[in-house]
C-alpha cells in the first residue's frame, strides 16, 4: 500500500483526535491502517487518564468515520475500531502509567547496552520515572522512561 496514503490517513486521524477527544480527556495512542485501498481496516486506540469506555469508543467512532468519509478516505471501503488499547498492548506514554499504579507490570529496561526484563508490582508513576517493586518482595527500583524499552501491564503471577 502507498506510505503517501497511510501518512495521510494517520494524519487525520490524528488531526482530529487532538480536537475532538482531547475535549473530552482522551488521547490517541496508536493507529494502524492495514489491507489494501477500497478493502481497509483502520484501527485506532485511544486511552484517558482514567480510562475510556465503549460508549466514549463508539461516540469517537461515529464521529471520526464521518470525518475521514469527507476527507481522505471518500469513496473508500474501510472497517473502522476505536478501542481502549488493553492488557496486551504496551503502555507508550507516561500518563498511561498512573492509572496502573499498583497492577502487576513487566518492563524490558536498557541497561548500558544489553535489556532485562523487571517484573513486579507498579507502586509509582511520576512525570519522568516509575517504581516498580519486584516479585517476590524485591527492593523498589526507580525506572525512567527514557530507559524502558516496554512495558506491559500483567496479572499478578
Amino acid at each position: 500500500m502507498n506510505r503517501t496514503f497511510i501518512t495521510q490517513v494517520v494524519g487525520r486521524i490524528e488531526s482530529f483526535l487532538g480536537e475532538f477527544a482531547g475535549r473530552k480527556g482522551i488521547f490517541l495512542i496508536d493507529v494502524l491502517v492495514r489491507g489494501q485501498r477500497n478493502d481497509l481496516l483502520v484501527e485506532v486506540f485511544v486511552d484517558g487518564d482514567t480510562g475510556v469506555d465503549a460508549g466514549t469508543c463508539a461516540e469517537i467512532s461515529r464521529a471520526l468515520g464521518k470525518d475521514l468519509d469527507g476527507s481522505v478516505l471518500a469513496g473508500e471501503t474501510y472497517t473502522l475500531t476505536v478501542s481502549s488499547p488493553g492488557l496486551d498492548r504496551p503502555l507508550k506514554f507516561p500518563r498511561q502509567y498512573t492509572k496502573h499504579v499498583g497492577r502487576g507490570i513487566s518492563v524490558m529496561v536498557r541497561s548500558g547496552a544489553s535489556t532485562e526484563r523487571l517484573r513486579g508490582v507498579l507502586v509509582a508513576a511520576g512525570d519522568r520515572s516509575i517504581q516498580v517493586q519486584p516479585e517476590p518482595r524485591g527492593t523498589t527500583r526507580e525506572i525512567s522512561f527514557v530507559e524502558i524499552v516496554e512495558a506491559k501491564i500483567e496479572p499478578r503471577w
